[in-house]
């Protein structure tokens, strides 16, 4: 059976076909029709054209039910990741950061490049489902986010790069894909890019972003709600973020927030990868010591290795390869596999 949605908009019908007034709104038109639709007040559906008979369980309100999301592919995450542009993100850590080290988090993040100069956020959960891409423009030489010349921040997102206009963006936190059930300590912050910099800094620990300051509550904190979560707020966030921390610990979480940032002479907004970028060094951060060590094993780090060399030499691993590793690090809980 067909079926039909209700108007956004139920005031533009002055009048129920009931006679009643529609001011109230009481009125819900099917479509852009006046006389068909369903009346709240004398209980009543009018039909839609001659001898239909509209059902309740035929018409549907679009925010009554939501869409469920879609996903990207692995296999267009693979080839931003091996795409042979270099975006200005990289550039820049290249200047502060030796390449096996920034080649090795690129692979463990899965950050690739768009249009040649930008750099993708990927996000990815525990069971490889991809839910969105962030595409940003970065300065090569400062780091700092590239403008746009009508003075807009160069930031977009895969969706509106590749024009899918009915695909159901969800989100998730950026580097959730890294957590497993054996994991116990998280670090957390708001942007990818702190949580990727400070990977290579601090790479003792698992580091995950938000993506906004908004989404420090607990649906997007549930799915690592059995691990103790050290945040990092950026400047002027701290009151912000430990009241919310407060409220999530009564719900069961181990969340502390440190105000590392707050207690520092820098700007509103500044984050803790830009700090260590500032001081070039990691000694404010000595005192501060993981209980635990879920960094890569040594074997972890030679398949890196491994993967490059064959890419500099022009040998990159085939799809199938590709997936299978995906598919082996799901299956058993690891980040380690032998090529």
């Amino acid at each position: 059976m067909k079926r039909f949605k209700f108007s956004k908009n139920r005031k533009f019908v002055k009048y129920c076909p009931c006679g009643r007034s529609n001011k109230d709104g009481k009125f819900a038109p099917i479509g852009g029709h006046t006389n068909c639709g369903y009346c709240h007040s004398c209980d009543k559906y009018f039909p839609l054209g001659a001898g239909t008979i509209v059902e309740p369980s035929d018409i549907i309100d679009k925010k009554e039910i939501p869409l469920p999301p879609t996903y990207y592919s692995l296999e267009l995450v693979e080839k931003t990741v091996l795409d042979n542009s270099i975006s200005n993100f990289i550039k820049f850590l290249r200047t502060i950061f030796p390449d096996d080290i920034i080649i090795e988090t690129i692979n463990k993040y899965l950050i690739g490049t768009w249009d040649g100069d930008k750099v993708i956020f990927w996000e990815l959960d525990q069971q490889g489902k991809v839910y969105h891409g962030k595409v940003m423009g970065y300065d090569p030489k400062t780091g700092k986010r590239s403008y746009l010349e009508n003075g807009d921040a160069d930031i977009t997102s895969m969706r509106c790069c590749l024009k899918l206009w009915k695909f159901k963006d969800d989100r998730c936190l950026y580097g959730l894909h890294t957590i497993n059930k054996d994991t116990c300590i998280v670090a957390l912050v708001e942007g990818a890019k702190t949580a990727f910099i400070m990977r290579m800094l601090k790479p003792e620990y698992k580091w995950l972003a938000t993506g906004d300051k908004g989404r420090f509550n607990y649906k997007f904190l549930k799915a690592i709600k059995h691990c103790k979560i050290e945040v990092f707020p950026d400047k002027g966030e701290y009151a912000d973020w430990s009241q919310k921390a407060i409220e999530l610990n009564k719900k069961g979480f181990n969340i502390e927030v440190h105000d590392l940032l707050e207690n520092m002479d820098y700007p509103k907004g500044t984050d803790l990868a830009d700090i260590c970028i500032d001081l070039r060094t990691k000694e404010f951060l000595q005192n501060w010591q993981p209980k635990n060590d879920w960094d890569f094993s040594e074997g972890s780090r030679e398949v890196f290795r491994m993967v490059q060399e064959r890419k500099m030499i022009r040998l990159e691993l085939t799809k199938e390869e590709s997936y299978k590793a995906i598919q082996f690090f799901s299956d058993n809980n690891t980040d380690i596999y032998r090529l």
